[in-house]
């Protein structure tokens, strides 16, 4: 007779069989950034956690992949009323940090980001300037029309002499997401609905919006 403890026993082998051909990976990325102001050496830092899974391709064109991903931008306080925000999600910082580790493995295959998780614990290292998430600031704090974007190369044009991206450095961690240094600074950010215009570095004009800055982790 087919048992019920058989028919659990098929649906966990299913169930099982499913995760191995379509994994899910998650870590937590630590990003710091440490800039030389006419002050002093000041940092700042944020963790942003990730989640990217793999799912059946039903049709030749869909996707057969997708992330979603917390947390918020990290600032740093140059003072005088000047702030550096780092976005949360776009570049490759853990690439441009552990490619000697990532390069043999197809960027967004399994194996990469089964890489990218077993980094956890490593040591934080150094992210070349250009693998940094996009950079801005706001001329003023209070005026989300006043946002522009910053060459990590070159931050003085945004700043003012004496300023200088000296280093950023990139950890993989199972740190909780940081949470609330956005709003200490941009009171309105949370919830702001229009879009932000900014000019490229290329010259070309994006649109960002509040979730560029702050969205809050769905673990589900």
């Amino acid at each position: 007779m087919f048992l019920l403890s058989d028919l659990a026993s098929f649906f966990f082998a299913c169930w099982f069989a499913y995760r191995i051909a379509y994994p899910s990976f998650e870590w937590s990325r630590r990003l710091t950034l440490v800039v030389e102001t006419p002050q002093g050496d000041r940092q700042g830092s944020s963790v942003v956690w990730i989640r990217h899974w793999f799912y059946p391709q039903i049709l030749p064109d869909a996707g057969h992949q997708d992330r979603k991903w917390g947390g918020e931008a990290a600032v740093v306080d140059l003072g005088e009323g000047k702030f550096l925000f780092a976005l949360p999600i776009n570049g490759d910082p853990i690439y441009g940090a552990f490619g000697d580790l990532l390069s043999q493995k197809t960027t967004g295959g399994k194996e990469y980001y089964r890489v990218i998780e077993g980094l956890v614990g490593l040591e934080a290292r150094q992210v070349p300037l250009g693998d940094l998430p996009t950079l801005v600031t706001f001329t003023d704090v209070n005026d989300p029309t006043s946002i522009a974007l910053v060459d990590p190369h070159d931050i003085a044009k945004s700043f003012g002499d004496g300023y200088t991206l000296k280093s950023a450095f990139v950890e993989v961690t199972r740190d909780p997401v940081t949470s609330g240094q956005v709003g200490q600074v941009l009171d309105w950010m949370d919830g702001y609905s229009n879009w932000m215009p900014v000019q490229g570095l290329d010259g070309r004009t994006k649109n960002l919006s509040s979730r560029y800055f702050i969205r809050k982790p769905d673990y589900n």
